[in-house]
Order: structure tokens, then sequence, then C-alpha cells
């Protein structure tokens, strides 16, 4: 489910969806869209969880994963 959208600048739009992969650790997909093109030109993956630090938990994301389409790298849009 979409959670996010919103035009970053004409003819290019960012969404971003929330999941579960297991009760303490959540998921967020983030991807940029380009008009006319069909897939993602662009997708990040950032999981988020709870590190414990003796008695306190933080939390914390990490990144699961990025990923540019190859003709759409080194145009400082990703």
């Amino acid at each position: 489910m979409i959670e996010v959208e919103e035009e970053v600048e004409a003819g290019l739009r960012y969404t971003e969806e929330t999941g579960r992969i297991e009760q303490s650790l959540a998921v967020r997909d983030c991807f940029l869209w380009q008009a006319g093109i069909d897939e993602p030109i662009s997708g990040l993956n950032l999981l988020s969880f709870r590190q414990r630090f003796g008695a306190v938990s933080v939390a914390t994301e990490g990144i699961g994963g990025v990923e540019t389409l190859l003709p759409f790298r080194r145009r400082s849009i990703s």
C-alpha cells in the first residue's frame, strides 16, 4: 500500500510503501518514478528496528538495498 506520494519536480514523483517482515522489523520501500516510464527508475529499502545497548533500546534504520536503472544513473536525481 502506498502511504506517501509526492511530486518532487515536474515529471518526477516519489512514493513510499511500508510493510513488515517480522514483528520487530519493518521495511520502507522508497521509489522515484519518471513520467512515461512504467517501472520505478530508482528504489531504496530501509529496514526499521530497535537496537539494544545494555538496558537502552534505540530506534534505528538501516539500508537494505539501493538500485537505480542504468539509463538513469549519474543524473543527480537519485
